[in-house]
């Protein structure tokens, strides 16, 4: 038996989401503007998992998409770029392996690997382990724990 997925004129596309929902720190907020094409939003998320006592870290860069995610990263930029802690609740979507070769530093002509995604959502943020408001909240959820 063969699984199809058909388009015609009466359906809508159709689209396989895969989103990845965590705990992560913010790290690197920029702009970033391409050769071709608008400038965006990028920051890497310092993604947790593991056990409590022996947590890893997965970094993950992603592209801010999304009117909502984009207004909560600009709430929070300043403090990421003042270095203080910021922890938020996330949802990625479309995450991929990205890999290069270094072009400079110790490891030039070396190949590296990265894991690329969009960042679709931010549900929660704490600044310095204090409960941040993003816009439009009228409280922290409840759940950011």
């Amino acid at each position: 038996m063969t699984d199809q997925i058909t388009n015609n004129e009466n359906t809508q596309a159709a689209y396989f989401d895969m989103h990845t929902t965590g705990v992560a720190y913010l790290n690197r907020a920029r702009v970033v503007t391409p050769r071709q094409g608008k400038p965006f939003y990028a920051v890497t998320l310092a993604a947790m998992h593991g056990k409590s006592d022996d947590m890893q870290y997965t970094h993950i860069d992603c592209r801010v998409v999304g009117s909502e995610a984009k207004q909560y990263f600009e709430s929070l930029k300043s403090h990421i770029d003042e270095e203080q802690a910021v922890l938020i609740g996330f949802v990625v979507g479309d995450i991929y392996p990205d890999a290069f070769i270094y072009e400079k530093g110790d490891k030039q002509g070396k190949p590296g690997a990265s894991i690329k995604g969009r960042l679709l959502r931010i549900k929660w943020a704490k600044i310095n382990g204090a409960n941040f408001i993003l816009p439009n909240q009228e409280t922290p959820l409840a759940n950011a724990s």
